[in-house]
């Protein structure tokens, strides 16, 4: 009787490739593919800091800050043209933590002399 209920109890289990388990992880990766984007992107930076000179790196740090501002309009024009004040702001502030996240090995490499986007 044993290995009847047992072989019921595999029939019935899910394998891993079911739709149920694919229309999940499908869902998730967009999520997954930003983070591998920004930690990617986080692992360039890191990647190159340590062969620039600290006068280049501020440079560099007062150029994004320079060009970040502007790109504010731009960008949320571009994509959420007809959405509130509102859900704009907050859809920027999140856009800015994740570039300080990337850029953070600039900002330790500049000892923070010039704070990214601000």
């Amino acid at each position: 009787m044993k290995k009847s209920a047992k072989s019921k109890e595999e029939v019935t289990k899910k394998s891993p490739t079911s739709k149920s388990r694919t229309k999940k992880s499908s869902g998730n990766i967009i999520m997954v593919t930003d983070q591998v984007y920004q930690i990617a992107l986080k692992s360039i930076i890191s990647s190159i800091v340590p062969h620039c000179p600290k006068e280049i790196l501020v440079e560099i740090s007062k150029f994004i800050n320079m060009i970040y501002s502007k790109l504010k309009n731009l960008c949320l024009n571009s994509v959420m043209e007809n959405d509130t004040v509102k859900r704009r702001e907050l859809a920027w502030e999140n856009v800015t933590r994740k570039v300080q996240e990337v850029l953070f090995p600039l900002m330790q490499a500049t000892n923070a002399e010039q704070k990214l986007l601000l």
